[in-house]
């Protein structure tokens, strides 16, 4: 295995004290001002309608940028600092991930367990031999595409239905990127804790971390800060509040891979507590060990590289690997250990709607390099 995460304790002081209000120290090197440039001109091209873009380094926030609008269609609304957005496949770390870890360090799960342990899978199948690890480094073999609807609408119909459809090939062979495994994570979330998912990582992770407005299924009263995604013609509106993922929209709002609605200052907490081990303003949420294992790669010689939800990228420039994750939405986290930072970008690139796929990838990709670069030097 190959483990780049063991600076991630030595780190914990700086972090431990971190808030996204107060530690702002803002960086006006040539190299923030390219990221400003690059996020201004994908706005101007109508790419992306607004930007939150955070980058904090040994303990601190050093760029925060605040751009466009968070709403363009029918009228406009500026991006804030506090807009919400739909997090998307980002709930897989935000949501799953923190829980899962949560019940592995209560001993309420094991990582190496058949989920045939917790949920009622159908003798026979491939799924009986499938574990939580396989699930957590999408190395299930579960297929990729996941339309819920066709199972019907409770969980053990879904379930019965994501056991029939089967594998896409024997376990462990693969790295294939699955919804299906985390909306399966998500049940056995709900079942092991005898609650939602959404109240469980509310009260164990969430509220640890003042990440107080991070929920599935928003009030209204929350409504005006959200960033509206997609024009839906059935409502004859965009959507607002309301998850914009359809799988999740099945489920209710709260699934394992979708639903989260999160602003970058809390997103913000949640890095943090990662870079200081688990601890946050001196509570230790998540174990520190469980936090390595996540950030090592453990699907080594297969299609991709990841650990425990997370998945290891590699950018030029860089002489180590970082982690992240992304969200259809726009939403993206990457996580550089070895630096000492993390950078936070949401956008609701799919409003008003979600034609503009591909640049989204060239403008992740601009930021985090040249995020990486300002880092690197801070350093010298």
């Amino acid at each position: 295995m190959q483990n780049f995460s063991g600076f991630l304790k030595q780190k914990s002081d700086k972090w431990d004290n971190f808030s996204s209000l107060k530690s702002v120290d803002i960086n006006t090197s040539e190299k923030a001002k390219e990221i400003k440039a690059a996020l201004t001109h994908a706005i101007q091209n109508k790419e992306i309608p607004g930007a939150v873009f955070i980058l904090a380094w040994g303990g601190k926030i050093i760029i925060k940028e605040v751009l466009g609008y968070r709403q363009i269609f029918p009228n406009l609304e500026e991006m804030t600092s506090d807009t919400i957005c739909d997090l998307a496949s980002l709930t897989k770390v935000v949501a799953t991930w923190s829980s899962i870890l949560v019940l592995l360090q209560k001993k309420s799960i094991k990582i190496n367990a058949a989920i045939s342990e917790y949920l009622k899978i159908s003798r026979g199948t491939p799924l009986e031999e499938v574990t939580i690890f396989d699930l957590l480094t999408h190395t299930s073999g579960l297929p990729e595409r996941t339309y819920l609807s066709q199972y019907g609408e409770s969980r053990e119909a879904i379930i019965s239905g994501i056991c029939s459809t089967g594998l896409m090939c024997p376990k462990n062979k693969h790295v294939i990127y699955s919804n299906r495994g985390y909306i399966l994570l998500g049940f056995i979330i709900e079942e092991i804790s005898q609650q939602t998912l959404a109240k469980f990582v509310t009260r164990e992770f969430w509220q640890p971390l003042q990440m107080n407005d991070t929920f599935f299924n928003p009030s209204s009263s929350f409504f005006p800060r959200i960033a509206p995604t997609e024009y839906r013609d059935e409502l004859g509106m965009c959507q607002r509040g309301s998850v914009h993922d359809e799988n999740a929209a099945w489920l209710g709002g709260v699934a394992g891979h979708a639903g989260v609605f999160s602003t970058a200052n809390d997103l913000s907490n949640f890095c943090a507590s990662v870079m200081a081990g688990g601890t946050f303003n001196g509570i230790q949420v998540l174990d520190n060990q469980w936090i390595k294992k996540s950030f090592t790669n453990l699907t080594i010689g297969k299609d991709s590289s990841r650990g425990l939800s997370w998945e290891m990228y590699k950018d030029k420039n860089l002489s180590t690997p970082f982690w992240g994750h992304n969200g259809f939405t726009g939403t993206s986290i990457w996580i550089n250990p070895k630096l000492d930072a993390f950078a936070i970008l949401l956008t609701n690139r799919v409003h008003p709607n979600r034609n503009n796929n591909t640049s989204i990838q060239s403008i992740r990709k601009y930021v985090r390099e040249k995020s990486w670069d300002l880092v690197q030097n801070q350093i010298k």
